[in-house]
């Protein structure tokens, strides 16, 4: 079963990838075939995250199951420190910039959530997963079934919902936000009891 699964790999060609940034390098190398993608950092005035080698080499025949090594672009965070600390020994070496550089690569994550934190607040760009938690901050309860769209819309007007919870006006929101339309909505007029709730458009009148 083993050999089946080596003799059946496909063979596919190493796209250059070299003075793109990283994210398009990702890209470029899963279209290939090579989803097998490693980082690593090397220190370099180019703008930040532009590749600067790859390995193997572009236009090498690999298999797909083979990792792609590629090299980005860092100022790394020796540019943070003084400058006694940037100086190189008599053949290259900076043992405090290669200190550095292990720290960045086990730090890189968290540096990037940081940057971007404040998109897990923002119901319009938060992740999926993350929508739920985000609508417990303020006790809003969403459905599983509730189309994205929807969800977003509605926890970013949680607050305000809540300010006119039981009302008229609360109620022609909610709608207003979930099904885009602006109902009217009518309180015991005869002949009904209760409430109906009309919208504009064919066949979309309901009764309570």
């Amino acid at each position: 079963m083993a050999t089946d699964a080596l003799l059946n790999r496909r063979v596919v060609r190493v796209p250059d990838v070299i003075g793109r940034p990283l994210t398009k390098a990702k890209i470029l190398m899963e279209d290939a075939g090579l989803p097998r993608v490693i980082t690593l950092y090397r220190e370099s005035y180019e703008d930040r995250d532009t590749v600067l080698e790859q390995r193997p080499a572009r236009g090498q025949m690999v298999y797909e199951t083979t990792e792609v090594t590629i090299w980005i672009a860092r100022r790394g965070y020796l540019e943070n420190l003084p400058a006694i600390y940037r100086r190189s020994d008599a053949v290259g070496r900076n043992l405090v910039r290669d200190v550095c550089f292990v720290f960045e690569h086990m730090f890189d994550s968290v540096e990037k959530n940081l940057t971007d934190g404040w998109r897990f607040y923002d119901p319009h760009v938060s992740p999926l997963d993350f929508l739920d938690w985000l609508a417990g901050w303020s006790a809003f309860t969403v459905d599983l079934d509730w189309p994205e769209a929807q969800k977003r819309a509605l926890i970013k007007r949680a607050v305000d919902l809540y300010r006119i919870r039981g009302t008229k006006r609360g109620l022609a929101l909610f709608l207003m936000l979930f099904t885009g339309n602006e109902p009217e909505i009518v309180e015991n007029t005869w002949p009904f009891k209760g409430f109906r709730v009309e919208a504009e458009g064919p066949a979309s009148a309901s009764t309570r």
